[in-house]
């Protein structure tokens, strides 16, 4: 037992301590300085051989040795992980462990019990004031920092543009660079979608700059960089984030959606032709839209062949169902008499009719038990999300507003819109029916396979429901 002269000294070097560290932490000390500084006083406190402590990574990692002090560091393995010998105490704030502070005594000597109830109580503190101080940078880090890519932010960007001197740099270059396509990807595949997109710019980015040059996310789709360099390597440079996305397309088969980018930069010169960086910026961005307004087919060529190679693998239009509903749709066409310049027309709805359906989990769209009414709304909105893509789509806007209605049923309990009889385009009318009979003889995962007969009852049993009656009646005909 400790005489009460030595507890009441001790209590004193503690409250001392702990005023200490919230101190530090008021006057905004960085994290591992603060932490630094709580193993030292640990060891002189209690007499330690070693102490350390751990924060828990983000994300699920594992935990990382931020601070440690003392005579003892072999009481930590190679791998800075602390010893079996060294007991740990959880620093824990509301319920979820940051990490722990981990102590080995001097010698063979044992801590008591008051000096183990002192740390267990100073870790709870610790862990407050931890948290405290986590919180404070990450406010300080976004500030400054994109949330999503880490990259610097607008405010930053603007910032130091305004603190560059022309006059003292040789060479200064600006790039800005777009994201093609991200508002398509966004309003069609979903915000999650366009989230990864934007994470793969920003690596290719983070690839192509060094640490020193000034890399940031100054809007939505657009990032900007500026470095110091001559025009030489500016140009050099800009071939190398080209070849830097090819490369990340061809290596990330996974990520599913094609990265895209349209690149404008400009140099600061000798001649002083530009004076400013604000007119350098001006010059990249205008050379930027040049270039973006040369690579928009492509741009969107390329996602529509990303959503067709995903529809393929969702199983939609490869084993020949697309080729098989255009021949039926097209012999149905010819029974109504459609005209020869719709059928090219009817030809690319049925090919292009559920493009939309990329954007449905293969959770829900592989389904065989019924649907849940939150799934059923999922499943639905592939209408709108194939509207948005093919009107987006030059050479497939003929077809958006089929692709829109191409659900609706003949009695007017179909969607999105809720149109009924005539008024349904005659091309969504002949598709419905077609479509319809080759999932049945088909099957799908949700829908067992039929018999063409049986198909066909079922095609006269929603007769003047979901379809119009005079096709069904010269379908069943055609099929017979």
């Amino acid at each position: 037992m400790l005489r009460n002269t030595e507890a009441e000294r001790l209590n004193a070097l503690y409250d001392s301590l702990v005023s200490q560290v919230a101190l530090k932490v008021l006057v905004n000390e960085p994290l591992d300085d603060i932490l630094q500084f709580i193993c030292r006083q640990l060891v002189a406190l209690f007499n330690l051989r070693l102490v350390c402590i751990g924060l828990k990574e983000p994300e699920g990692g594992g935990v990382n040795i931020r601070a440690a002090a003392g005579p003892g560091l072999d009481c930590m393995h190679e791998t800075g992980v602390p010893g079996n010998n060294m007991p740990a105490f959880p620093l824990v704030v509301h319920g979820r462990v940051l990490g722990t502070l981990n102590i080995c005594a001097a010698g063979s000597s044992f801590l008591d019990e008051q000096a183990i109830v002192r740390i267990s109580q100073f870790a709870g503190k610790v862990a407050i004031m931890v948290q405290a101080v986590i919180d404070r940078e990450r406010l300080q880090f976004l500030s400054f920092h994109d949330a999503l890519t880490g990259l610097y932010n607008r405010a930053y960007f603007d910032e130091e543009i305004a603190r560059i001197d022309l006059s003292r740099t040789r060479s200064l270059g600006v790039f800005i660079c777009d994201l093609d396509g991200l508002k398509l990807i966004n309003d069609t595949l979903g915000h999650d979608a366009g989230d990864r997109l934007i994470l793969a710019a920003a690596a290719v980015l983070k690839k192509c700059f060094r640490k020193g040059d000034l890399v940031a996310r100054i809007g939505g789709d657009e990032f900007a960089v500026i470095l110091e360099a001559p025009r030489a390597v500016i140009k050099t440079v800009c071939d190398n984030i080209y070849q830097t996305v090819e490369t990340t397309n061809n290596s990330q088969a996974a990520m599913g959606l094609p990265l895209r980018m349209s690149i404008g930069w400009a140099v600061s010169d000798e001649d002083g032709r530009l004076s400013s960086v604000r007119e350098l910026i001006r010059q990249a961005d205008a050379n930027m839209y040049q270039e973006k307004l040369r690579r928009g087919d492509s741009t969107r060529a390329a996602i529509l062949a990303t959503a067709v190679k995903q529809l393929e693998t969702c199983d939609f239009i490869n084993d020949g169902h697309a080729e098989q509903i255009e021949r039926l749709a097209v012999a149905l066409a010819g029974k109504v008499g459609l005209a020869e310049g719709r059928l090219a027309t009817l030809k690319l709805l049925a090919r292009y009719h559920d493009i939309g359906k990329i954007a449905i989990p293969e959770s829900i769209l592989f389904k065989a038990a019924p649907l849940t009414a939150n799934e059923t709304r999922e499943v639905r909105k592939h209408c709108e999300v194939g509207h948005r893509i093919t009107l987006a789509t030059p050479h497939l806007a003929s077809i958006a507003d089929l692709v829109l209605k191409h659900h609706e049923w003949w009695n007017g309990e179909g969607y999105p819109l809720g149109l009924k009889g005539e008024n349904i385009p005659l091309e969504c009318r002949i598709l419905a029916i077609t479509d319809a009979y080759d999932v049945m003889t088909a099957g799908r995962p949700y829908r067992r396979r039929r018999s063409p007969a049986g198909a066909l009852a079922e095609l006269k049993h929603w007769s003047g429901k979901q379809f119009d009656p005079d096709l069904v009646e010269k379908f069943v005909t055609l099929i017979k």
